[in-house]
């Protein structure tokens, strides 16, 4: 139903885009159009290209890290990086909301373009109404990205629960692998899954101490899990709710062991191995 509901809506879209597209301009102005939605650090941005009053092309941007989201910072930086190495600039770029330098922004534009280039934000009229298009459909394109990742997350988060017989559903897992480079550095690797995001900012890498001669996954699985959670310890930060080992045994009791001997209790601790 879910589904059927996307694609009724992206229909009715359509439909009003072909009308509206009519009312917004009976000249030649080129005109690029942004709407965005927002949830959140997910935003969906779409933009609509205009060339003589007619809808030519659609663009999608999805961004999965905007924690401090402010719409004129966001706003000023994405049509930054939209038009930076443009090989077309329009006469006119319509904008949900105003923001500080877009003036400045505008101004440099137009020297680009040779004449004119205008960022304008409709209050009324056709390109209003166009203007409320993008943003609907901005919506749309959130939707179909990232609520139908957001079910299947939380479908993979309660099989995990289930699997590993965990007292409630992972938010947060922290995972652990050990790289081998030339045979002497020893290297390990920290990933975070965070409410269904992979956090690449808290990512981190270990440079193995307690290890020389050739390589040993036990001793350094026991060093990296020691240090990661000694650390948390004594900052009394909130443990992962699923700790997983990139091994064998092995290397899953070598993490037990570290974590035991920093009297750390009822910690969920699993690995992951390839099959024989």
């Amino acid at each position: 139903y879910e589904a059927a509901a996307h694609h009724r809506d992206a229909i009715r879209t359509v439909r009003q885009i072909s009308e509206r597209q009519k009312m917004v301009s009976s000249g030649s102005d080129d005109i690029d159009m942004f709407g965005f939605h927002q949830d959140g650090p997910l935003v969906a941005v779409s933009a609509f290209h205009m060339r003589g009053g007619r809808v030519v092309n659609k663009k999608e941007m999805f961004w999965e890290d905007q924690k401090d989201f402010s719409v004129p910072s966001f706003l000023s930086a994405v049509l930054k990086q939209y038009y930076l190495d443009a090989l077309f600039i329009p006469v006119e770029i319509h904008v949900p909301a105003r923001f500080d330098d877009e003036m400045l922004l505008g101004e440099q534009l137009s020297r680009r373009k040779g004449c004119r280039v205008e960022i304008r934000t409709p209050r009324r009229g056709g390109k209003r109404e166009m203007m409320e298009l993008v943003r609907r459909n901005a919506k749309l394109i959130f939707d179909q990205r990232f609520r139908s990742k957001t079910l299947s997350v939380t479908a993979i988060a309660r099989d995990v629960e289930k699997t590993l017989d965990l007292e409630k559903t992972p938010k947060r897992i922290e995972a652990f692998d050990i790289s081998n480079l030339q045979g002497s550095d020893i290297v390990a690797s920290m990933v975070v899954w965070h409410e269904g995001y992979m956090a690449k900012s808290e990512y981190r890498k270990f440079i193995v101490r307690s290890v020389s001669g050739g390589p040993d996954d036990y001793k350094s699985i026991y060093e990296v899990v020691q240090r990661r959670y000694r650390r948390l310890s004594k900052a009394k930060q909130r443990m992962p709710d699923l700790i997983l080992i990139d091994g064998g045994l092995g290397q899953l009791h070598a993490a037990q062991r570290a974590l035991d001997d920093l009297n750390i209790v009822d910690q969920p601790l699993a690995r992951i191995a390839k099959r024989e």
